[in-house]
C-alpha cells in the first residue's frame, strides 16, 4: 500500500493530497494505468479504463467520446466527487479481486451503494449484493444492513438481517446510530416481530419430542389433586403440550423455555442460552431424577434448541 504522490498535478498545481490518505495495489501504480481518478480529499487512484466502462454505464458513456483533458502524471484525469474511501472500495467491487467477508463488511456503506447507483454499476453492486447474502452479518452489522436494505429495496437482504437482529437485546437497540435511518413502522414492525420469535418458544415443545427423553417417566395422579408427578422422583412435572397425547415435563425443561424466551435477544449460533445458562440447567435436571441422565438431557437440550429454532423461522415480518 503506498501513500498517495506528493507531487502537483497539471490539474491543480497547487492541491495537495491528503497526508492521511493511503491508496492500496493495484491502484497506486502508474506504470499499469491509463487513467486516473481523483477523489474529493485529492486522492489519486490509478486504474484501467477498461475494467470502469465494463462494470460502468456513465463511464463507458464519458470517455467513449474522448479522453479528459486534465492530466496527471502523463495520464488523464478524471476528476469526482465521492472521496478516496468510498472510490476505492467501489473500484475494488469493479476489479477482479477477492473481497473477504471482514473487508464486505467495511466496504458496505451507503456512500458506497450510492456511488454504484450513481455510475450505474450494476455488475459491481450485484457483486456486493451477492457477496452481502453469502457473509455471516453478525450482532454488531444486522441493525445497519437492515437499514440499507430498506433504502435500497434489498428484500433478500432485508430477510437475513432481521433473523440476525434477534441476536441483539432490545434494551440495545436504543444506543444504536442505524436506527436512525429506520422508519418508525419499520422500527414498530421490527419490535412487534421481536417480541412475536419470543412468544414461538414455547409452542416448541410438543409429543413429537418425547422420542429424545423428554417426557419423565411413568406419571401419577396424586389422589385429591389436579397435580401430576413422576413416579421415581415425585417431583410435580408441568404440562408442556395441550395436545394429545398430553407431555409432561420436569421443572428444569419450564426453566429451559423459560430462560430462552427470555434471552431471544442473546441468542448465539450455538444455541439460545450461553454455555454456564446451560451446565446449570443440565446440573438440576440430573439431580432431581434419576431418570434424567446427562445423555437423555443433552438429547432433550438439543432437541428442544432444535424445535425453537423451527417455531420462529415460522414467525413472518411483512414489511411492504
Amino acid at each position: 500500500m503506498a501513500a498517495v504522490p506528493t507531487e502537483s498535478s497539471s490539474a491543480s498545481p497547487s492541491s495537495e493530497p491528503h497526508p492521511s490518505v493511503l491508496i492500496p495495489a493495484p491502484f497506486d501504480v502508474p506504470d499499469e494505468a491509463d487513467l486516473v481518478i481523483r477523489t474529493s480529499d485529492n486522492a489519486h487512484l490509478f486504474v484501467l479504463k477498461a475494467f470502469l466502462t465494463y462494470n460502468s454505464q456513465f463511464f463507458r458513456n464519458v470517455l467513449s467520446d474522448s479522453l479528459p483533458s486534465q492530466s496527471y502524471q502523463n495520464l488523464p484525469l478524471l476528476p469526482i466527487d465521492e472521496n478516496s474511501r468510498t472510490m476505492i472500495a467501489v473500484m475494488r467491487l469493479c476489479y477482479p479481486i477477492h473481497i473477504s467477508p471482514a473487508e464486505m463488511l467495511i466496504v458496505a456503506t451507503v456512500p458506497v451503494i450510492q456511488a454504484l447507483r450513481k455510475y450505474i454499476m450494476t455488475k459491481a453492486e450485484h457483486r456486493f449484493l451477492d457477496a452481502i447474502m453469502h457473509t455471516e452479518l453478525g450482532k454488531n452489522h444486522s441493525l445497519r444492513f437492515f437499514a440499507i436494505a430498506r433504502s435500497y429495496d434489498y428484500e433478500d437482504l432485508a430477510a437475513k438481517a432481521v433473523k440476525q437482529i434477534l441476536r441483539i437485546p432490545l434494551s440495545e437497540w436504543e444506543g444504536d446510530e442505524e436506527l436512525r435511518t429506520i422508519s418508525a413502522l419499520d422500527y414498530h414492525r421490527l419490535v412487534d416481530y421481536y417480541k412475536r420469535c419470543g412468544q414461538a418458544v414455547p409452542r416448541a415443545v410438543s409429543p413429537e419430542l418425547d422420542v429424545l427423553g423428554l417426557l419423565p417417566s411413568p406419571v401419577e395422579h396424586t389422589p385429591y389433586s389436579s397435580s401430576v408427578r413422576c413416579q421415581i422422583c415425585t417431583v410435580p412435572l408441568f404440562r408442556m403440550s395441550t395436545g394429545t397425547p398430553i407431555s409432561y415435563g420436569h421443572p428444569w425443561v419450564q426453566d429451559y423455555l423459560n430462560q430462552s424466551q427470555t434471552r431471544i435477544g442473546q441468542w448465539r449460533s450455538a444455541g439460545f442460552l450461553d454455555q454456564a445458562s446451560e451446565d446449570l440447567i443440565l446440573e438440576k435436571a440430573v439431580k432431581s431424577c434419576a431418570s434424567q441422565t446427562v445423555s437423555a438431557v443433552r438429547r432433550t437440550l438439543q432437541a428442544l434448541e432444535n424445535a425453537i429454532e423451527r417455531e420462529i423461522s415460522k414467525v413472518e415480518i411483512v414489511l411492504d
